[in-house]
């Protein structure tokens, strides 16, 4: 397997041919995938997977953004986007407005709990009456 080292290294391969040196693997291929499944779903930082596996920050990037490109290049036909107006008709209501006309995907929604706001409209906004604590909500990804 080749590692991912950078986008330099892609546009031109013959000039890093001469100073190629083999890369000494420290993990196995399933220990590799294991690192990226955790970043993937835990969403563990490269310093804490580093750690875990005993290699460092570099190479934890390096493998990551390998078998990321691994995975899209052997289930990225898998991934299909529906038409536009499908998706239209299936957004909540708060998405229904005219900000978010562009929406094609919601990723993810994440509560980031925050201090409670001074200003009293904010306040409205950010606060979760059944927690009892503020917090924004949202995470988009457009076309």
């Amino acid at each position: 397997m080749t590692y991912w080292r950078g986008p330099r290294r892609v546009a031109n391969p013959l000039k890093y041919k001469a100073n190629f040196r083999t890369f000494k693997r420290t993990l196995s291929l399933r220990q590799e995938f294991l690192l990226t499944l955790m970043k993937l779903r835990l969403g563990l930082l490269s310093e804490d997977l580093a750690d875990r596996f005993g290699i460092s920050t570099a190479t934890v990037s390096s493998v990551f953004t390998t078998w990321i490109r691994v995975l899209y290049s052997k289930l990225g036909q898998f991934v299909s986007n529906p038409l536009k107006e499908v998706v239209r008709a299936g957004l909540p209501p708060s998405f229904k407005n005219k900000m978010y006309q562009d929406v094609r995907h919601i990723i993810d929604c994440t509560e980031v709990f925050i201090e409670r706001p001074n200003n009293l409209k904010i306040q409205a906004v950010t606060t979760n009456t059944t927690k009892q604590q503020s917090f924004l909500l949202v995470s988009l990804h457009q076309e």
